[in-house]
């Protein structure tokens, strides 16, 4: 069992039970087998079997179950960017990341168009020989500055000609500002849309309330299916789920028998512990995640407009391998612009000096924090993802997710990460039922 040992301790296969069924992820290819039990308890126990053995052995043989090539040529450049367009929120969510920074200390101004104009010449310049180039509309509240964005569309019609780029936009909204004249605008323009609601009435007025207490779904969910009698693609709804509304399957099916196809729904990163999610909720959230497959799949095979966010594995065409080795890029490929015009790793470090990396008038100044955000969004340069199983999958997760957990982007977020390896296991069972394939 000596190869079989080596291949677990590295991660290049994993063994996992869902749904009392057995599989095998082999993360060179990211490849799903279904296996009998008896390989399962096998490779867990890293117990003698000589049939799993020559089954591996002739997977190789295939081409499944390599060690992946640990070199990479990082050629990584800017080519997203995410303009903060206000810090200032009509809403006060209870478990927004921002509530703390985003305050008269740093800042509550709208961004000018001067600034977000000076933004998109900075990434079209950077991104060198990259044609696409992504802009996210963020806030606080990014309708509250309206006119901005209509500002910097426009002009990225005109500097997209200049330097034969494309733009693509999108914008992450609360819908409480959404009029029937913005969505029209919105439409016209192919703006990408982030929509944030948690689920029902009673579940999202828990958190998703206005700066009076009041609840917002009655508002924002009208403004929302505005939306979708005018587009069937181009959006996703996006939820939060923490330790006290963590039956997000509801949630889910709540969504779509309301017309919502698109959806997405995020665990909470918080140290506020009468919300955050603690390693006691593991269980139940293994179990919600497997009630959402089963009911996904059923739904999914009779109506495949559905699309929940991370069940969307792409195992045929999968990425390159950079961008599985890379994750998100923050702080190489992606950074925040504030509303001030100051460059930061992703919106989440907005407002925080020791996260700065330049400006729209200086460029990139401490390149030594972009290498070192180079260095830490490859996985292959953090421990323990060198050996995880989930590693080509989740690119490494998330440095602001560490940083607002242990105030250290070195430091892993432990419970975030076994969160991340239930839903994962739960999207491989999506896709090995939907696109099945049988071990040798």
């Amino acid at each position: 069992m000596d190869l079989v040992k080596e291949k677990f301790d590295r991660g290049i296969i994993h063994p996992f039970n869902f749904r009392s069924e057995f599989f095998l992820f082999d993360s060179s290819t990211n490849s799903i087998f279904s296996i009998p039990k008896e390989y399962y308890f096998s490779i867990s126990s890293l117990s003698n079997n000589e049939e799993l053995l020559s089954d591996i052995v002739e997977g190789e043989k295939e081409g499944y179950f390599s060690s992946a090539s640990e070199d990479l040529l990082d050629n990584r450049i800017f080519k997203s960017l995410c303009l903060i367009i206000t810090r200032k929120c009509n809403f006060a969510c209870k478990y927004c990341f921002a509530e703390v920074e985003r305050s008269d200390e740093i800042g509550n101004s709208v961004m000018s168009k001067e600034v977000a104009r000076d933004a998109l010449n900075f990434i079209a310049s950077a991104s060198r020989e990259r044609k696409s180039l992504e802009i996210d509309f963020f806030g606080g509240e990014p309708l509250l500055g309206f006119d901005t964005i209509v500002d910097t569309i426009e002009y990225s019609k005109t500097l997209a000609r200049e330097w034969d780029k494309k733009f693509l936009f999108s914008l992450t909204t609360n819908a409480s500002l959404l009029t029937s004249e913005i969505i029209d605008y919105l439409n016209r323009e192919n703006i990408s849309l982030i929509l944030s609601l948690d689920g029902n009435k009673s579940v999202n007025d828990i958190f998703r309330v206005k700066r009076n207490g009041e609840g917002t779904f009655d508002e924002i969910f009208k403004n929302i299916k505005k939306v979708l009698s005018k587009r069937n693609d181009g959006y996703y709804i996006r939820g939060t789920y923490t330790s006290r509304t963590t039956n997000f399957p509801e949630n889910v099916k709540f969504f779509y028998n309301s017309g919502i196809k698109k959806i997405s729904i995020e665990p909470v990163v918080t140290r506020n512990t009468d919300i955050s999610l603690k390693k006691e909720d593991l269980s139940i959230i293994k179990k919600h995640y497997e009630e959402l497959a089963k009911w996904y799949i059923e739904t999914k095979r009779n109506d495949n407009e559905l699309s929940f966010y991370h069940f969307e594995l792409d195992l045929i065409n999968g990425s390159c391998v950079e961008k599985l080795m890379t994750g998100c890029g923050a702080g190489v490929e992606y950074m925040s612009v504030s509303p001030e015009g100051k460059f930061y790793p992703c919106h989440q470090f907005d407002g925080k000096p020791k996260f700065e990396l330049g400006d729209i008038s200086r460029g990139i100044v401490n390149t030594a924090l972009v290498d070192k955000f180079r260095t830490l969004t490859n996985v292959l340069n953090k421990e323990p993802c060198r050996t995880c199983w989930a590693r080509y999958l989740c690119g490494g997760g998330c440095l602001a997710n560490n940083y607002t957990i242990n105030n250290d982007i070195n430091s892993c977020y432990n419970l975030g990460c076994e969160i991340q390896k239930l839903r994962l296991e739960a999207a491989l069972y999506v896709q090995s039922k939907l696109y099945q394939q049988e071990f040798y």
